[in-house]
């Protein structure tokens, strides 16, 4: 097999040197100060934002981990109540916080422990273990913690009175104080809903409902519906009202203009029209009408029944086919520019006196709540 490797004649000079006490010394001074260099990219530091404090309060230690970020690291994680050492406990641990850094392949592990103590001495707290890959690393130095308790005079006693019996203070809670509560929340939204209103340029607009008129056929409809029902006493005002309803109808709807014109001229007119049929009923109607106006025809209640019937029916057959939308029809109409500024003063006006208002109202319910807690 051929060799891959080519003969090098400073191989045989390197084995033959290794027997040589200097390279002996070379190679060892080389893995020591390799194995220190490995151990130097490991560095866990650990300090404290005090070293003094009161028996109860709490100070924050800081443990920092820098490492490679190829490798893995593990803090403490003691419970809420373990002791650091004998009378410092654990309050509350935060979450690691890991900065990388791109350059250098490192990362950086930072954690908090809140510690406290309820014992005055002084204490010297040792540093926290962080393992890595499995190996235990410590900070270099331990910190030292002074728990001093509060001072109190004991040679002035007299400073220092005694406590008070339990003063019989009166309460009571009436309606007053939520209603005034309530009204002083009411006049103050109402006072911001007028300025808003001020603050928006929008024109005042009324809301307007149309209502389209009555077609002409159910007005004439309507109004022989009320003849219907009454009690007939005077013929003559009957007719009247009978013919005037059907007049109204043939010029609203046909557009003969009735009002002006004698009964042979309507007849004559509706004749020419070929859409209606029943010229002969408005005659006989028309004309018994006039008989008993003027002539003072006798009329019996069965030819006034029939003479209603006979236009109800007129009134039927010349109807339109489609009935027309009675719906009411909704319009906005912008103000007059007089009525836009009558308007915008008056909510100047309401404003000052709701704001005047809600401030006295406050005042008031802050009276009340001092008398009564106070």
């Amino acid at each position: 097999m051929r060799n891959l490797l080519p003969f090098n004649p400073m191989l045989l000079q390197t084995n033959f040197s290794l027997r040589s006490p200097q390279m002996w010394f070379t190679l060892l001074l080389t893995l020591f100060l390799g194995s220190t260099s490995l151990r130097a990219q490991v560095q866990v530091e650990q300090h404290a934002d005090t070293t003094a404090i009161l028996i109860g309060e709490q100070i924050r230690l800081r443990l920092t981990c820098t490492l490679p970020q190829s490798q893995r690291a593990a803090f403490p994680a003691p419970q809420l109540g373990d002791t650091l050492i004998k009378g410092v406990e654990f309050v509350s641990i935060t979450p690691t916080d890991t900065v990388k850094e791109t350059n250098s392949g490192m990362m950086k592990l930072t954690k908090y422990y809140f510690i406290t103590s309820f014992d005055s001495a002084l204490y010297v707290l040792p540093p926290l273990p962080v393992e890595v890959n499995g190996k235990k690393y410590f900070a270099k130095k331990n910190i030292g913690l002074k728990v001093s308790t509060v001072p109190v005079d004991t040679v002035h006693v007299d400073r220092f009175p005694g406590p008070h019996d339990v003063a019989d203070a009166p309460f009571s809670w009436t309606w007053r104080i939520p209603a005034k509560m309530g009204l002083t929340w009411l006049l103050f939204f109402c006072f911001l809903a007028c300025v808003i209103r001020l603050t928006n340029p929008r024109m005042w607009v009324k809301k307007v409902v149309i209502y389209p008129p009555l077609p002409p056929h159910v007005q004439a409809l309507n109004a022989f519906q009320s003849l219907r029902g009454e009690v007939v006493s005077d013929v003559k005002a009957f007719y009247m009202k009978l013919t005037d309803a059907l007049r109204t109808y043939l010029q609203d709807r046909l557009a003969v203009t009735a009002h002006e014109k004698t009964t042979a001229e309507i007849c004559e007119e509706l004749q020419a029209l070929p859409q209606i049929k029943s010229v002969e009923e408005v005659k006989e109607i028309l004309t018994t009408a006039d008989l008993a106006k003027f002539a003072k025809l006798k009329v019996t209640d069965t030819v006034m029944q029939h003479n209603l019937e006979q236009a109800e029916h007129f009134v039927a057959e010349t109807k339109p086919e489609v009935e027309p939308d009675l719906r009411p029809r909704v319009e906005f109409r912008t103000l007059s520019e007089k009525r836009q500024s009558q308007i915008r003063l008056a909510l100047r006006i309401a404003s000052v006196l709701l704001l005047v208002g809600s401030l006295t109202a406050a005042a008031f319910t802050w009276i009340d709540v001092w008398e009564c807690f106070l």
